[in-house]
């Protein structure tokens, strides 16, 4: 990442995930898993310089880098599992416990816990859907808050 960027905050982008058509979760996820595979072979190519701080350095922020990404995967995931109730089957991902094993976060995410190993979610929080007037109204409201938090680049998920 540029040093000029920082993401957005993990309920931030989990929050403009719910505006956003399936295409476009799973396209985000497949965007994330191929930068993932990038710094994978960056930090593989890194690791032959073990004495050159710069490299150790860029390993250690690639890896930082990687765990948020992961963390975004699994906020998609969790958007189009326990929000919309759908099948999480991105293309390359076997299921949605791939993804929080990778991760390492499966119990922190909210309205989920683990009863005897097994995943139990919370459905009952599940919000209705909203028309076009009130999604008109909210994406503008979102708009608005996040002003000079994007450097008027757009939002970077």
């Amino acid at each position: 990442m540029s040093s000029h960027t920082t993401p957005i905050s993990p309920a931030r982008f989990s929050s403009a995930l719910t505006d956003l058509p399936l295409s476009a979760l799973y396209a985000k996820a497949s965007e994330l898993q191929n930068s993932l595979t990038h710094l994978r072979s960056s930090n593989a190519q890194l690791a032959d310089f073990p004495d050159d701080r710069d490299c150790v350095q860029a390993i250690h922020e690639n890896e930082e880098t990687m765990a948020n990404m992961q963390e975004r995967i699994l906020l998609l995931a969790r958007e189009v599992t326990d929000v919309r109730g759908l099948p999480w089957k991105p293309e390359g991902e076997e299921d949605i416990r791939a993804v929080e094993d990778s991760a390492g976060r499966g119990a922190e995410v909210e309205g989920v816990r683990r009863e005897g190993g097994i995943e139990v979610v919370d459905r009952t929080r599940r919000e209705p859907r909203m028309g076009d007037e009130e999604l008109a109204r909210r994406l503008e409201e979102r708009m608005r808050e996040g002003e000079g938090e994007t450097n008027g680049d757009g939002v970077y998920l």
